[in-house]
């Protein structure tokens, strides 16, 4: 009953519309850049917290890591990577726009879209599960998609 918006649809439509430059293929924070604004293009449905990237890639410098020690590394992972977008794409200034797939709508957003806090992260306790750590660092609510059970 909600309404489905492939995510290539979503990015090729947005940079279309608004004119912007395409930098969804680059595998970077941004998905598109106007101006010196850089735009994380996201659609999901469910919770508003932010997903961090996987960085497949990196698993093996973080695989012994667990709760704290492991949404730290991941946390200096996704900074560096906005750090890097933003350097190599001359951009300033970083949003989300967001397509919030609800029943029988979709709904439009914008949000800020910042480097983590990492001196005040804490854990969610009780949210998650074995593929999933929630934490957040006061401002934003993060989760990382990795199995527990390889950190062990």
């Amino acid at each position: 009953n909600c309404p489905y918006l492939p995510y290539r649809a979503h990015e090729n439509i947005f940079c279309k519309y608004f004119e912007a430059e395409n930098l969804a293929r680059q595998d970077s924070s941004a998905d598109a850049k106007k101006q010196r604004i850089g735009i994380g293009l996201k659609t999901w449905t469910g919770q508003d917290d932010q997903k961090i990237a996987e960085f497949g890639k990196l698993r093996h410098t973080f695989a012994g890591l667990t709760d704290m020690d492991l949404v730290k590394k991941i946390s200096e992972y996704r900074n560096e990577r906005i750090r890097i977008t933003k350097n190599l794409n001359g951009i300033d200034t970083m949003v989300y726009h967001i397509v919030k797939r609800v029943p029988n709508a979709m709904q439009i957003l914008e949000h800020a879209f910042e480097y983590i806090d990492i001196d005040n992260l804490s854990l969610i306790k009780g949210r998650g599960n074995d593929n999933n750590t929630y934490f957040t660092d006061g401002k934003h609510t993060y989760h990382s998609a990795y199995q527990r059970t390889l950190c062990i």
